[in-house]
């Protein structure tokens, strides 16, 4: 077979040619003498004659050097002259020896090459440098020079600069272990180089400095500012931690060496994650802004003149909150200011107004008796609105029901059971020269066990009993309450409880002290004394009141007291318990210098001397009654003593109160003489408030202020049989009338 080569440039023999065959390519070399074709066929030109010669050596010769002489070659056919070399743009046919052997056989299953891939032409790219000196290698038989691969060389280079990267980073990442890599921040908090820690540490700082931006929350033109946390954010701090422990750990085992590179130079910054609470936002939202949204309102129920009444369920409007949790992550993410604009919706009352109303006739048929509440041996009678009090409405089950708020009923027991058990069950102050000082007890008892408050519903809900005390034969038409009787059980507790309790009351000095005279040795002193001693070591806690009637009770002879002058309708006449008003405007006057103010008190109706005129109570059962409220921040323990001629009281307490009395002043209403003494309360911050206490004199025994007679008149007509069983003793009970000055009062 033959290749076809067009020649595109003239060259001699052994020369190198000038001209490259393509730009890319090497130049070629074309020897003549050495080129070891086997035939060489020249197409003439159009003009000229075929010549075809032999140029391949014979085989087992050697060609001759440039100088030696050339052996005779045989004669070929129709040679009449050596070849000319090849013109520029000449066709050459080749003959390799791969394409002579094929040829010579056929049946080797060697295909020859097609022509199509035999012919080229010299403008065609040559081989490369590797098969051109193969080839000149075999065709020469010399050794050949392989020219080196520089792209190998880089790649080689590249590659291993790669692995010591990628081995440095290998060290530097097993070294930092569990911690964070360099240069990662979650949000603008470095926490390079923390363990998880560290970077829960980080993170309660971030919540704090969340904590302290403000957030401001729109309704239509209303707004409130609040901060993120109060409103229910927080940073998922679980989710952070992992995300900063494996920040820049993470890349492809190709690409690490590179991101463990970029470490050094970039920052990763990992986003914060904020959770938020629904039902706390929803309540804060609800609350901020419920001066601008008025919310649904469930039905409940009230006090009114002592009977529970249905108070009716509204609708109203409530904050999407729903628009809140969404929208909070998304705008603390921002740089700021932080607002939300949020919408309204319809919001309803979740419990129909029927459901109460039958609840509320239920709690008040339970609560229509009165109720005698008892404590081991003491007793203590409760009307039925005072438990009503108690009363709330429950709408959390299936339907609406009424339960007893335990810690009000406590509340309002504990002082009706003051002195529970024996003396030494209870911790107690003693005034030792005039020092307030604690007696420890070896157990204190006190009102009441949880499981007595829990049981006062089911004992309400039992049927009332007829009260034995009441007479068959009363009015038709007056309302005879029956009586339910409860029983509660006391609560025993050790010493400490008891000791703790009044040293946080602030009881560790005297604060005011007030002494009145009095005759030795009237009955009327014994009177004053037992009093004295009821009322000794009574505790007025803050915020409570002290009424001297609702402690003491009824003055009886059965308790300790005897008869002596009172006066009644402005006559004085004998009582049970006479005398007992000296007591009385002695703890009045005490009240004043503490600094303490009056529910009720009544001054008596003729000036006594032995009074300061204008500054000075009465008391008679049930009324007119003395009642003392204790507004100050520290408990106060009333302390009275006597002498055979004289009642004095002290308040002990924390001073923080300076009392000044000022002048006093005299007025008329009709006849009767009005004494007025203000004075000025000055507390330790700068307050000063001013007020006074006043009292209203008849003109004289028997009269009323406009001059009228008090007295009953003179019998007229026959003398009426006398009562064959007289009561010996005076009515200790008459119906003062405390608005005109009149009084059943002790003198």
């Amino acid at each position: 077979m033959v290749a076809e080569w067009t020649i595109v440039n003239e060259f001699e023999p052994g020369e190198k040619s000038s001209e490259k065959v393509s730009p890319d390519a090497d130049p070629v070399v074309f020897d003549a003498d050495t080129a070891k074709v086997p035939a060489v066929s020249v197409d003439p030109a159009p003009d000229e004659p075929v010549t075809t010669a032999t140029t391949a050596n014979e085989p087992g010769t050697q060609d001759p050097g440039p100088d030696e002489p050339r052996p005779e070659e045989p004669a070929t056919t129709a040679a009449t002259s050596p070849p000319s070399p090849p013109a520029l743009g000449d066709t050459v046919a080749l003959t390799t020896p791969a394409m002579a052997a094929a040829e010579a056989n056929p049946i080797s299953g060697a295909e020859p090459p097609s022509p199509d891939t035999a012919a080229s032409t010299i403008d065609d790219p040559p081989t490369t440098g590797t098969e051109s000196d193969s080839a000149s290698s075999a065709n020469s038989g010399t050794p050949s020079r392989k020219r080196p691969n520089r792209a190998i060389m880089v790649a080689a280079a590249l590659a291993g600069v790669y692995l010591l990267v990628g081995f440095a980073a290998s060290i530097d990442f097993a070294l930092s272990d569990g911690k964070v890599a360099r240069n990662t921040y979650i949000g603008d908090a470095d926490v390079s180089g923390l363990d998880a820690d560290g970077v829960s540490e980080a993170l309660e700082q971030l919540h704090n400095e969340l904590a302290l931006r403000s957030l401001q929350l729109v309704v239509d033109d209303n707004s409130a500012t609040t901060d993120p946390v109060s409103v229910g954010v927080s940073l998922d701090n679980k989710t952070l931690i992992s995300q900063a422990l494996d920040a820049r750990r993470n890349a492809n085992l190709l690409v690490w060496p590179i991101s463990w590179v970029q470490t050094f130079f970039t920052d990763e910054v990992v986003e914060p994650i904020y959770l938020v609470d629904a039902e706390i936002a929803a309540e804060s939202a609800d609350e901020l802004l419920s001066d601008f949204i008025t919310g649904a309102t469930e039905p409940g129920a009230e006090l009114v003149a002592g009977e529970l009444q249905l108070v009716k369920g509204a609708s109203g409007l409530q904050v999407d909150s729903e628009g809140l949790v969404d929208a909070l992550p998304e705008t603390l993410l921002g740089q700021g200011p932080y607002q939300i604009e949020l919408d309204t919706k319809p919001q309803h009352p979740t419990v129909n107004d029927e459901g109460v109303d039958a609840a509320i006739v239920d709690a008040n048929e339970a609560t229509e008796a009165r109720l005698l509440f008892r404590v081991l041996n003491d007793e203590a009678e409760l009307e039925p609105a005072e438990v009503r009090a108690w009363v709330t409405i429950d709408l959390e089950g299936d339907s609406p029901d009424w339960l007893i708020d335990a810690d009000q009923a406590l509340a309002d027991l504990e002082p009706k059971f003051p002195n529970l058990g024996s003396e030494d069950q209870q911790a107690r102050f003693a005034v030792v020269d005039d020092e307030p000082i604690i007696v420890p007890a070896s157990e204190t008892v006190i009102c009441c066990s949880s499981e007595s408050m829990a049981g006062i519903k089911s004992e309400l809900l039992e049927p009332a009993v007829e009260d034995p005390e009441v007479d068959d034969d009363a009015e038709q038409d007056e309302v005879v309450l029956a009586l339910k009787t409860i029983d509660l059980k006391p609560q025993i507790v050790g010493p400490d409880k008891g000791v703790a309790e009044l040293e946080s009351l602030g009881i560790i000095e005297e604060v005011s002290t007030f002494t009145t005279n009095f005759t030795c040795c009237q009955p009327r002193v014994t009177n004053i004394q037992r009093i004295s001693d009821l009322v000794q070591g009574v505790i007025i806690r803050p915020g409570e009141d002290f009424s001297l009637n609702g402690f003491v009770g009824r003055r009886t002879i059965e308790n300790g007291f005897v008869a002596d002058g009172a006066i009644s309708n402005g006559i004085l006449e004998p009582q049970v318990g006479g005398g007992i008003s000296q007591f009385a405007t002695t703890i009045f006057n005490a009240a004043f210098y503490a600094g303490l103010e009056y529910n009720e008190y009544q001054s008596h109706s003729l000036y006594i001397s032995r009074y300061p005129k204008g500054r000075e109570a009465t008391i008679s059962f049930p009324k007119p009654d003395l009642s003392i409220k204790n507004t100050t921040e520290y408990g106060i323990l009333v302390w009275p003593t006597y002498t055979d001629t004289s009642i004095t009281v002290q308040f002990f307490s924390t001073k923080h109160i300076q009392v000044e009395d000022l002048e006093i002043r005299l007025s008329y209403r009709d006849k009767c003489q009005v004494w007025t003494t203000p004075r000025t309360r000055t507390y330790n911050d700068g307050t000063v408030l001013e007020d006074s206490v006043f009292a209203l004199y008849r003109p004289g025994e028997g009269f009323d202020c406009a001059g009228n007679s008090t007295r009953p008149p003179e019998p007229t007509g026959p003398t009426q049989p006398p009562d064959p069983d007289p009561d010996p003793d005076p009515d200790p009970d008459p119906d003062p009338d405390p608005g005109d000055g009149d009084d059943e009062a002790s003198t």
